[in-house]
């Protein structure tokens, strides 16, 4: 890439959103599937964490969520912070009422 290339590139770059901004669609955009990338400690496991509990508190089966990480041990932290939450809800519902 010559430099003019790179100025003009510079010169079309756009600020992404705040990182609060992405959270927040990671959570409240359930239609769509989204791929989380982001340094350690950003906040990706709450995020999908948040997403997923959304979701079945929307009515979508635990068993019709995927979710793909690059690590087991990502994977593992994932699967344990998911089912803690979905139990503190549960614990936290009045009985007869649905998960949110």
């Amino acid at each position: 890439m010559t430099l003019d290339q790179h100025l003009e590139r510079a010169a079309s770059y756009t600020a992404p959103d705040s990182d609060e901004a992405a959270r927040e669609r990671i959570v409240t955009h359930l239609d769509t599937n989204m791929l989380v990338e982001a340094g350690a400690g950003s906040g990706k496991t709450t995020s999908l964490v948040g997403r997923m509990v959304a979701l079945v508190a929307r009515g979508t089966p635990v068993e019709q969520i995927a979710a793909v990480t690059f690590t087991r041990k990502a994977a593992n932290e994932l699967r344990e912070r998911f089912q803690l939450e979905l139990e503190k809800r549960v614990r936290e519902e009045p009985v007869g009422s649905e998960l949110a």
